[in-house]
């Protein structure tokens, strides 16, 4: 393998070659070699590499999500080459999205344009640390353009998060202290990643929110059987925070909406194992499954969307590829109309649940701008 090829580089290879095998067939080890030869060129023991991929992949996770929220004009992914040594360090997009109406109320659409650098936090630490050299050397890039840095950040703990932080928050707010960052001891800039919410711009630029589910409601989902092999086709949902339950509609011949709708019941169910408040079943028979929320809990939107699409554009790979669970990099790079389709109907799905007042959108304003 020809010499002076960058090991990010060929990490961005083996990732493509991944999506590459599930969507074409090709024969058994056909590509096995050359990915052998790449493991052997960059170095490093397969452990360290495959935790450099997975780096990369949670750059698809963000950059599927929000465009999901459908707030983005363009996007562009910037290539890390430099064609001149200046060590400055290149963030991973520019993006282009409206502008929000908290900054202008105009009617011409305007866009609004900034770098975004994608990083996740330790998994299970409760801090974001990163070097001051580091910041500094993104940061100046940034400035060569004049354009805005954002940081992309996901909190990997129980409850895994994003947050898209302005660079100057971690000037403004952050805590300078020696960490080891790299195998080595630096000056950074420190952060707890509970506080990471009080300056996410995600709802002002990506149109994110939190989703508050209340206490007190109630679903009751009737299908055409319960067994102990699981539940059957569903016949209809009816939603209450009182007692006189009313029935959930959709205008879907295709049943379509009406699996949507399922499947973000059954999300908000599921997510409400926390802390001892959880989605209690209050009654069930051969046919109906009511259950009760016992608690105010929220949900960010941009996971209530990315979780139904995942669940339901797995369904439709089940055939083509039965192992491709959650695989965002792959649904990213395949990203078709039949996708774009798909989200519009959640996002759809979501509306009609506010509009019935089954849930509640709660707006984020970032601390740094609040009045």
């Amino acid at each position: 393998m020809k010499k002076g090829i960058k090991n990010i580089e060929l990490i961005s290879t083996l990732k493509s070659l991944e999506i590459i095998e599930k969507q074409i067939e090709t024969p058994k080890n056909v590509l096995k070699d050359f990915k052998e030869d790449i493991y052997s060129y960059i170095g490093q023991d397969s452990e360290t590499i495959r935790k450099r991929m997975d780096g990369l992949k949670k750059e698809d996770e963000f950059l599927l999500f929000s465009l999901m929220l459908g707030n983005i004009l363009q996007v562009t992914r910037l290539e890390q080459k430099r064609y001149i040594e200046n060590k400055l360090i290149i963030p991973d997009f520019l993006f282009a999205v409206k502008m929000p109406e908290q900054v202008d109320n105009k009617k011409p659409l305007m866009a609004l344009r900034f770098f975004v650098e994608v990083k996740k936090m330790r998994k299970g630490e409760d801090e974001f640390i990163i070097s001051l050299k580091y910041y500094e050397k993104i940061k100046a890039y940034a400035e060569l353009y004049s354009l805005p840095l954002y940081f992309a950040i996901k909190m990997d703990n129980e409850h895994p998060a994003w947050f898209l932080v302005l660079s100057e928050s971690f000037e403004e707010y952050g805590k300078i202290q020696k960490r080891k960052v790299n195998g080595r001891i630096d000056k950074c800039f420190v952060i707890k990643g509970v506080e990471l919410l009080n300056y996410d711009y995600s709802g002002i630029l990506l149109s994110n929110y939190l989703t508050l589910i209340p206490a007190g409601l109630k679903i009751d989902m009737e299908y055409d059987n319960i067994s102990k092999k699981g539940y059957g086709e569903v016949i209809s949902v009816k939603s209450t925070y009182e007692n006189d339950f009313k029935k959930v509609k959709f205008n879907d011949k295709n049943k379509v909406l009406d699996s949507i709708f399922l499947k973000i019941c059954n999300y908000l169910k599921a997510c409400n194992h926390i802390k001892g408040g959880y989605a209690e079943i209050i009654d069930e028979n051969e046919k109906n499954t009511k259950w009760q929320n016992n608690i105010d809990f929220w949900i960010l939107h941009y996971h209530l969307i990315l979780s139904c699409y995942l669940y339901l554009r797995n369904q439709c790979e089940k055939d083509k590829n039965p192992e491709n669970i959650n695989n965002i990099s792959y649904y990213l790079e395949t990203f078709s109309k039949f996708d774009s389709t798909l989200v519009l109907m959640i996002r759809d799905i979501i509306n009609e649940m506010e509009q019935k007042n089954m849930i509640k959108p709660i707006k984020m304003i970032p601390k740094v701008i609040k009045k």
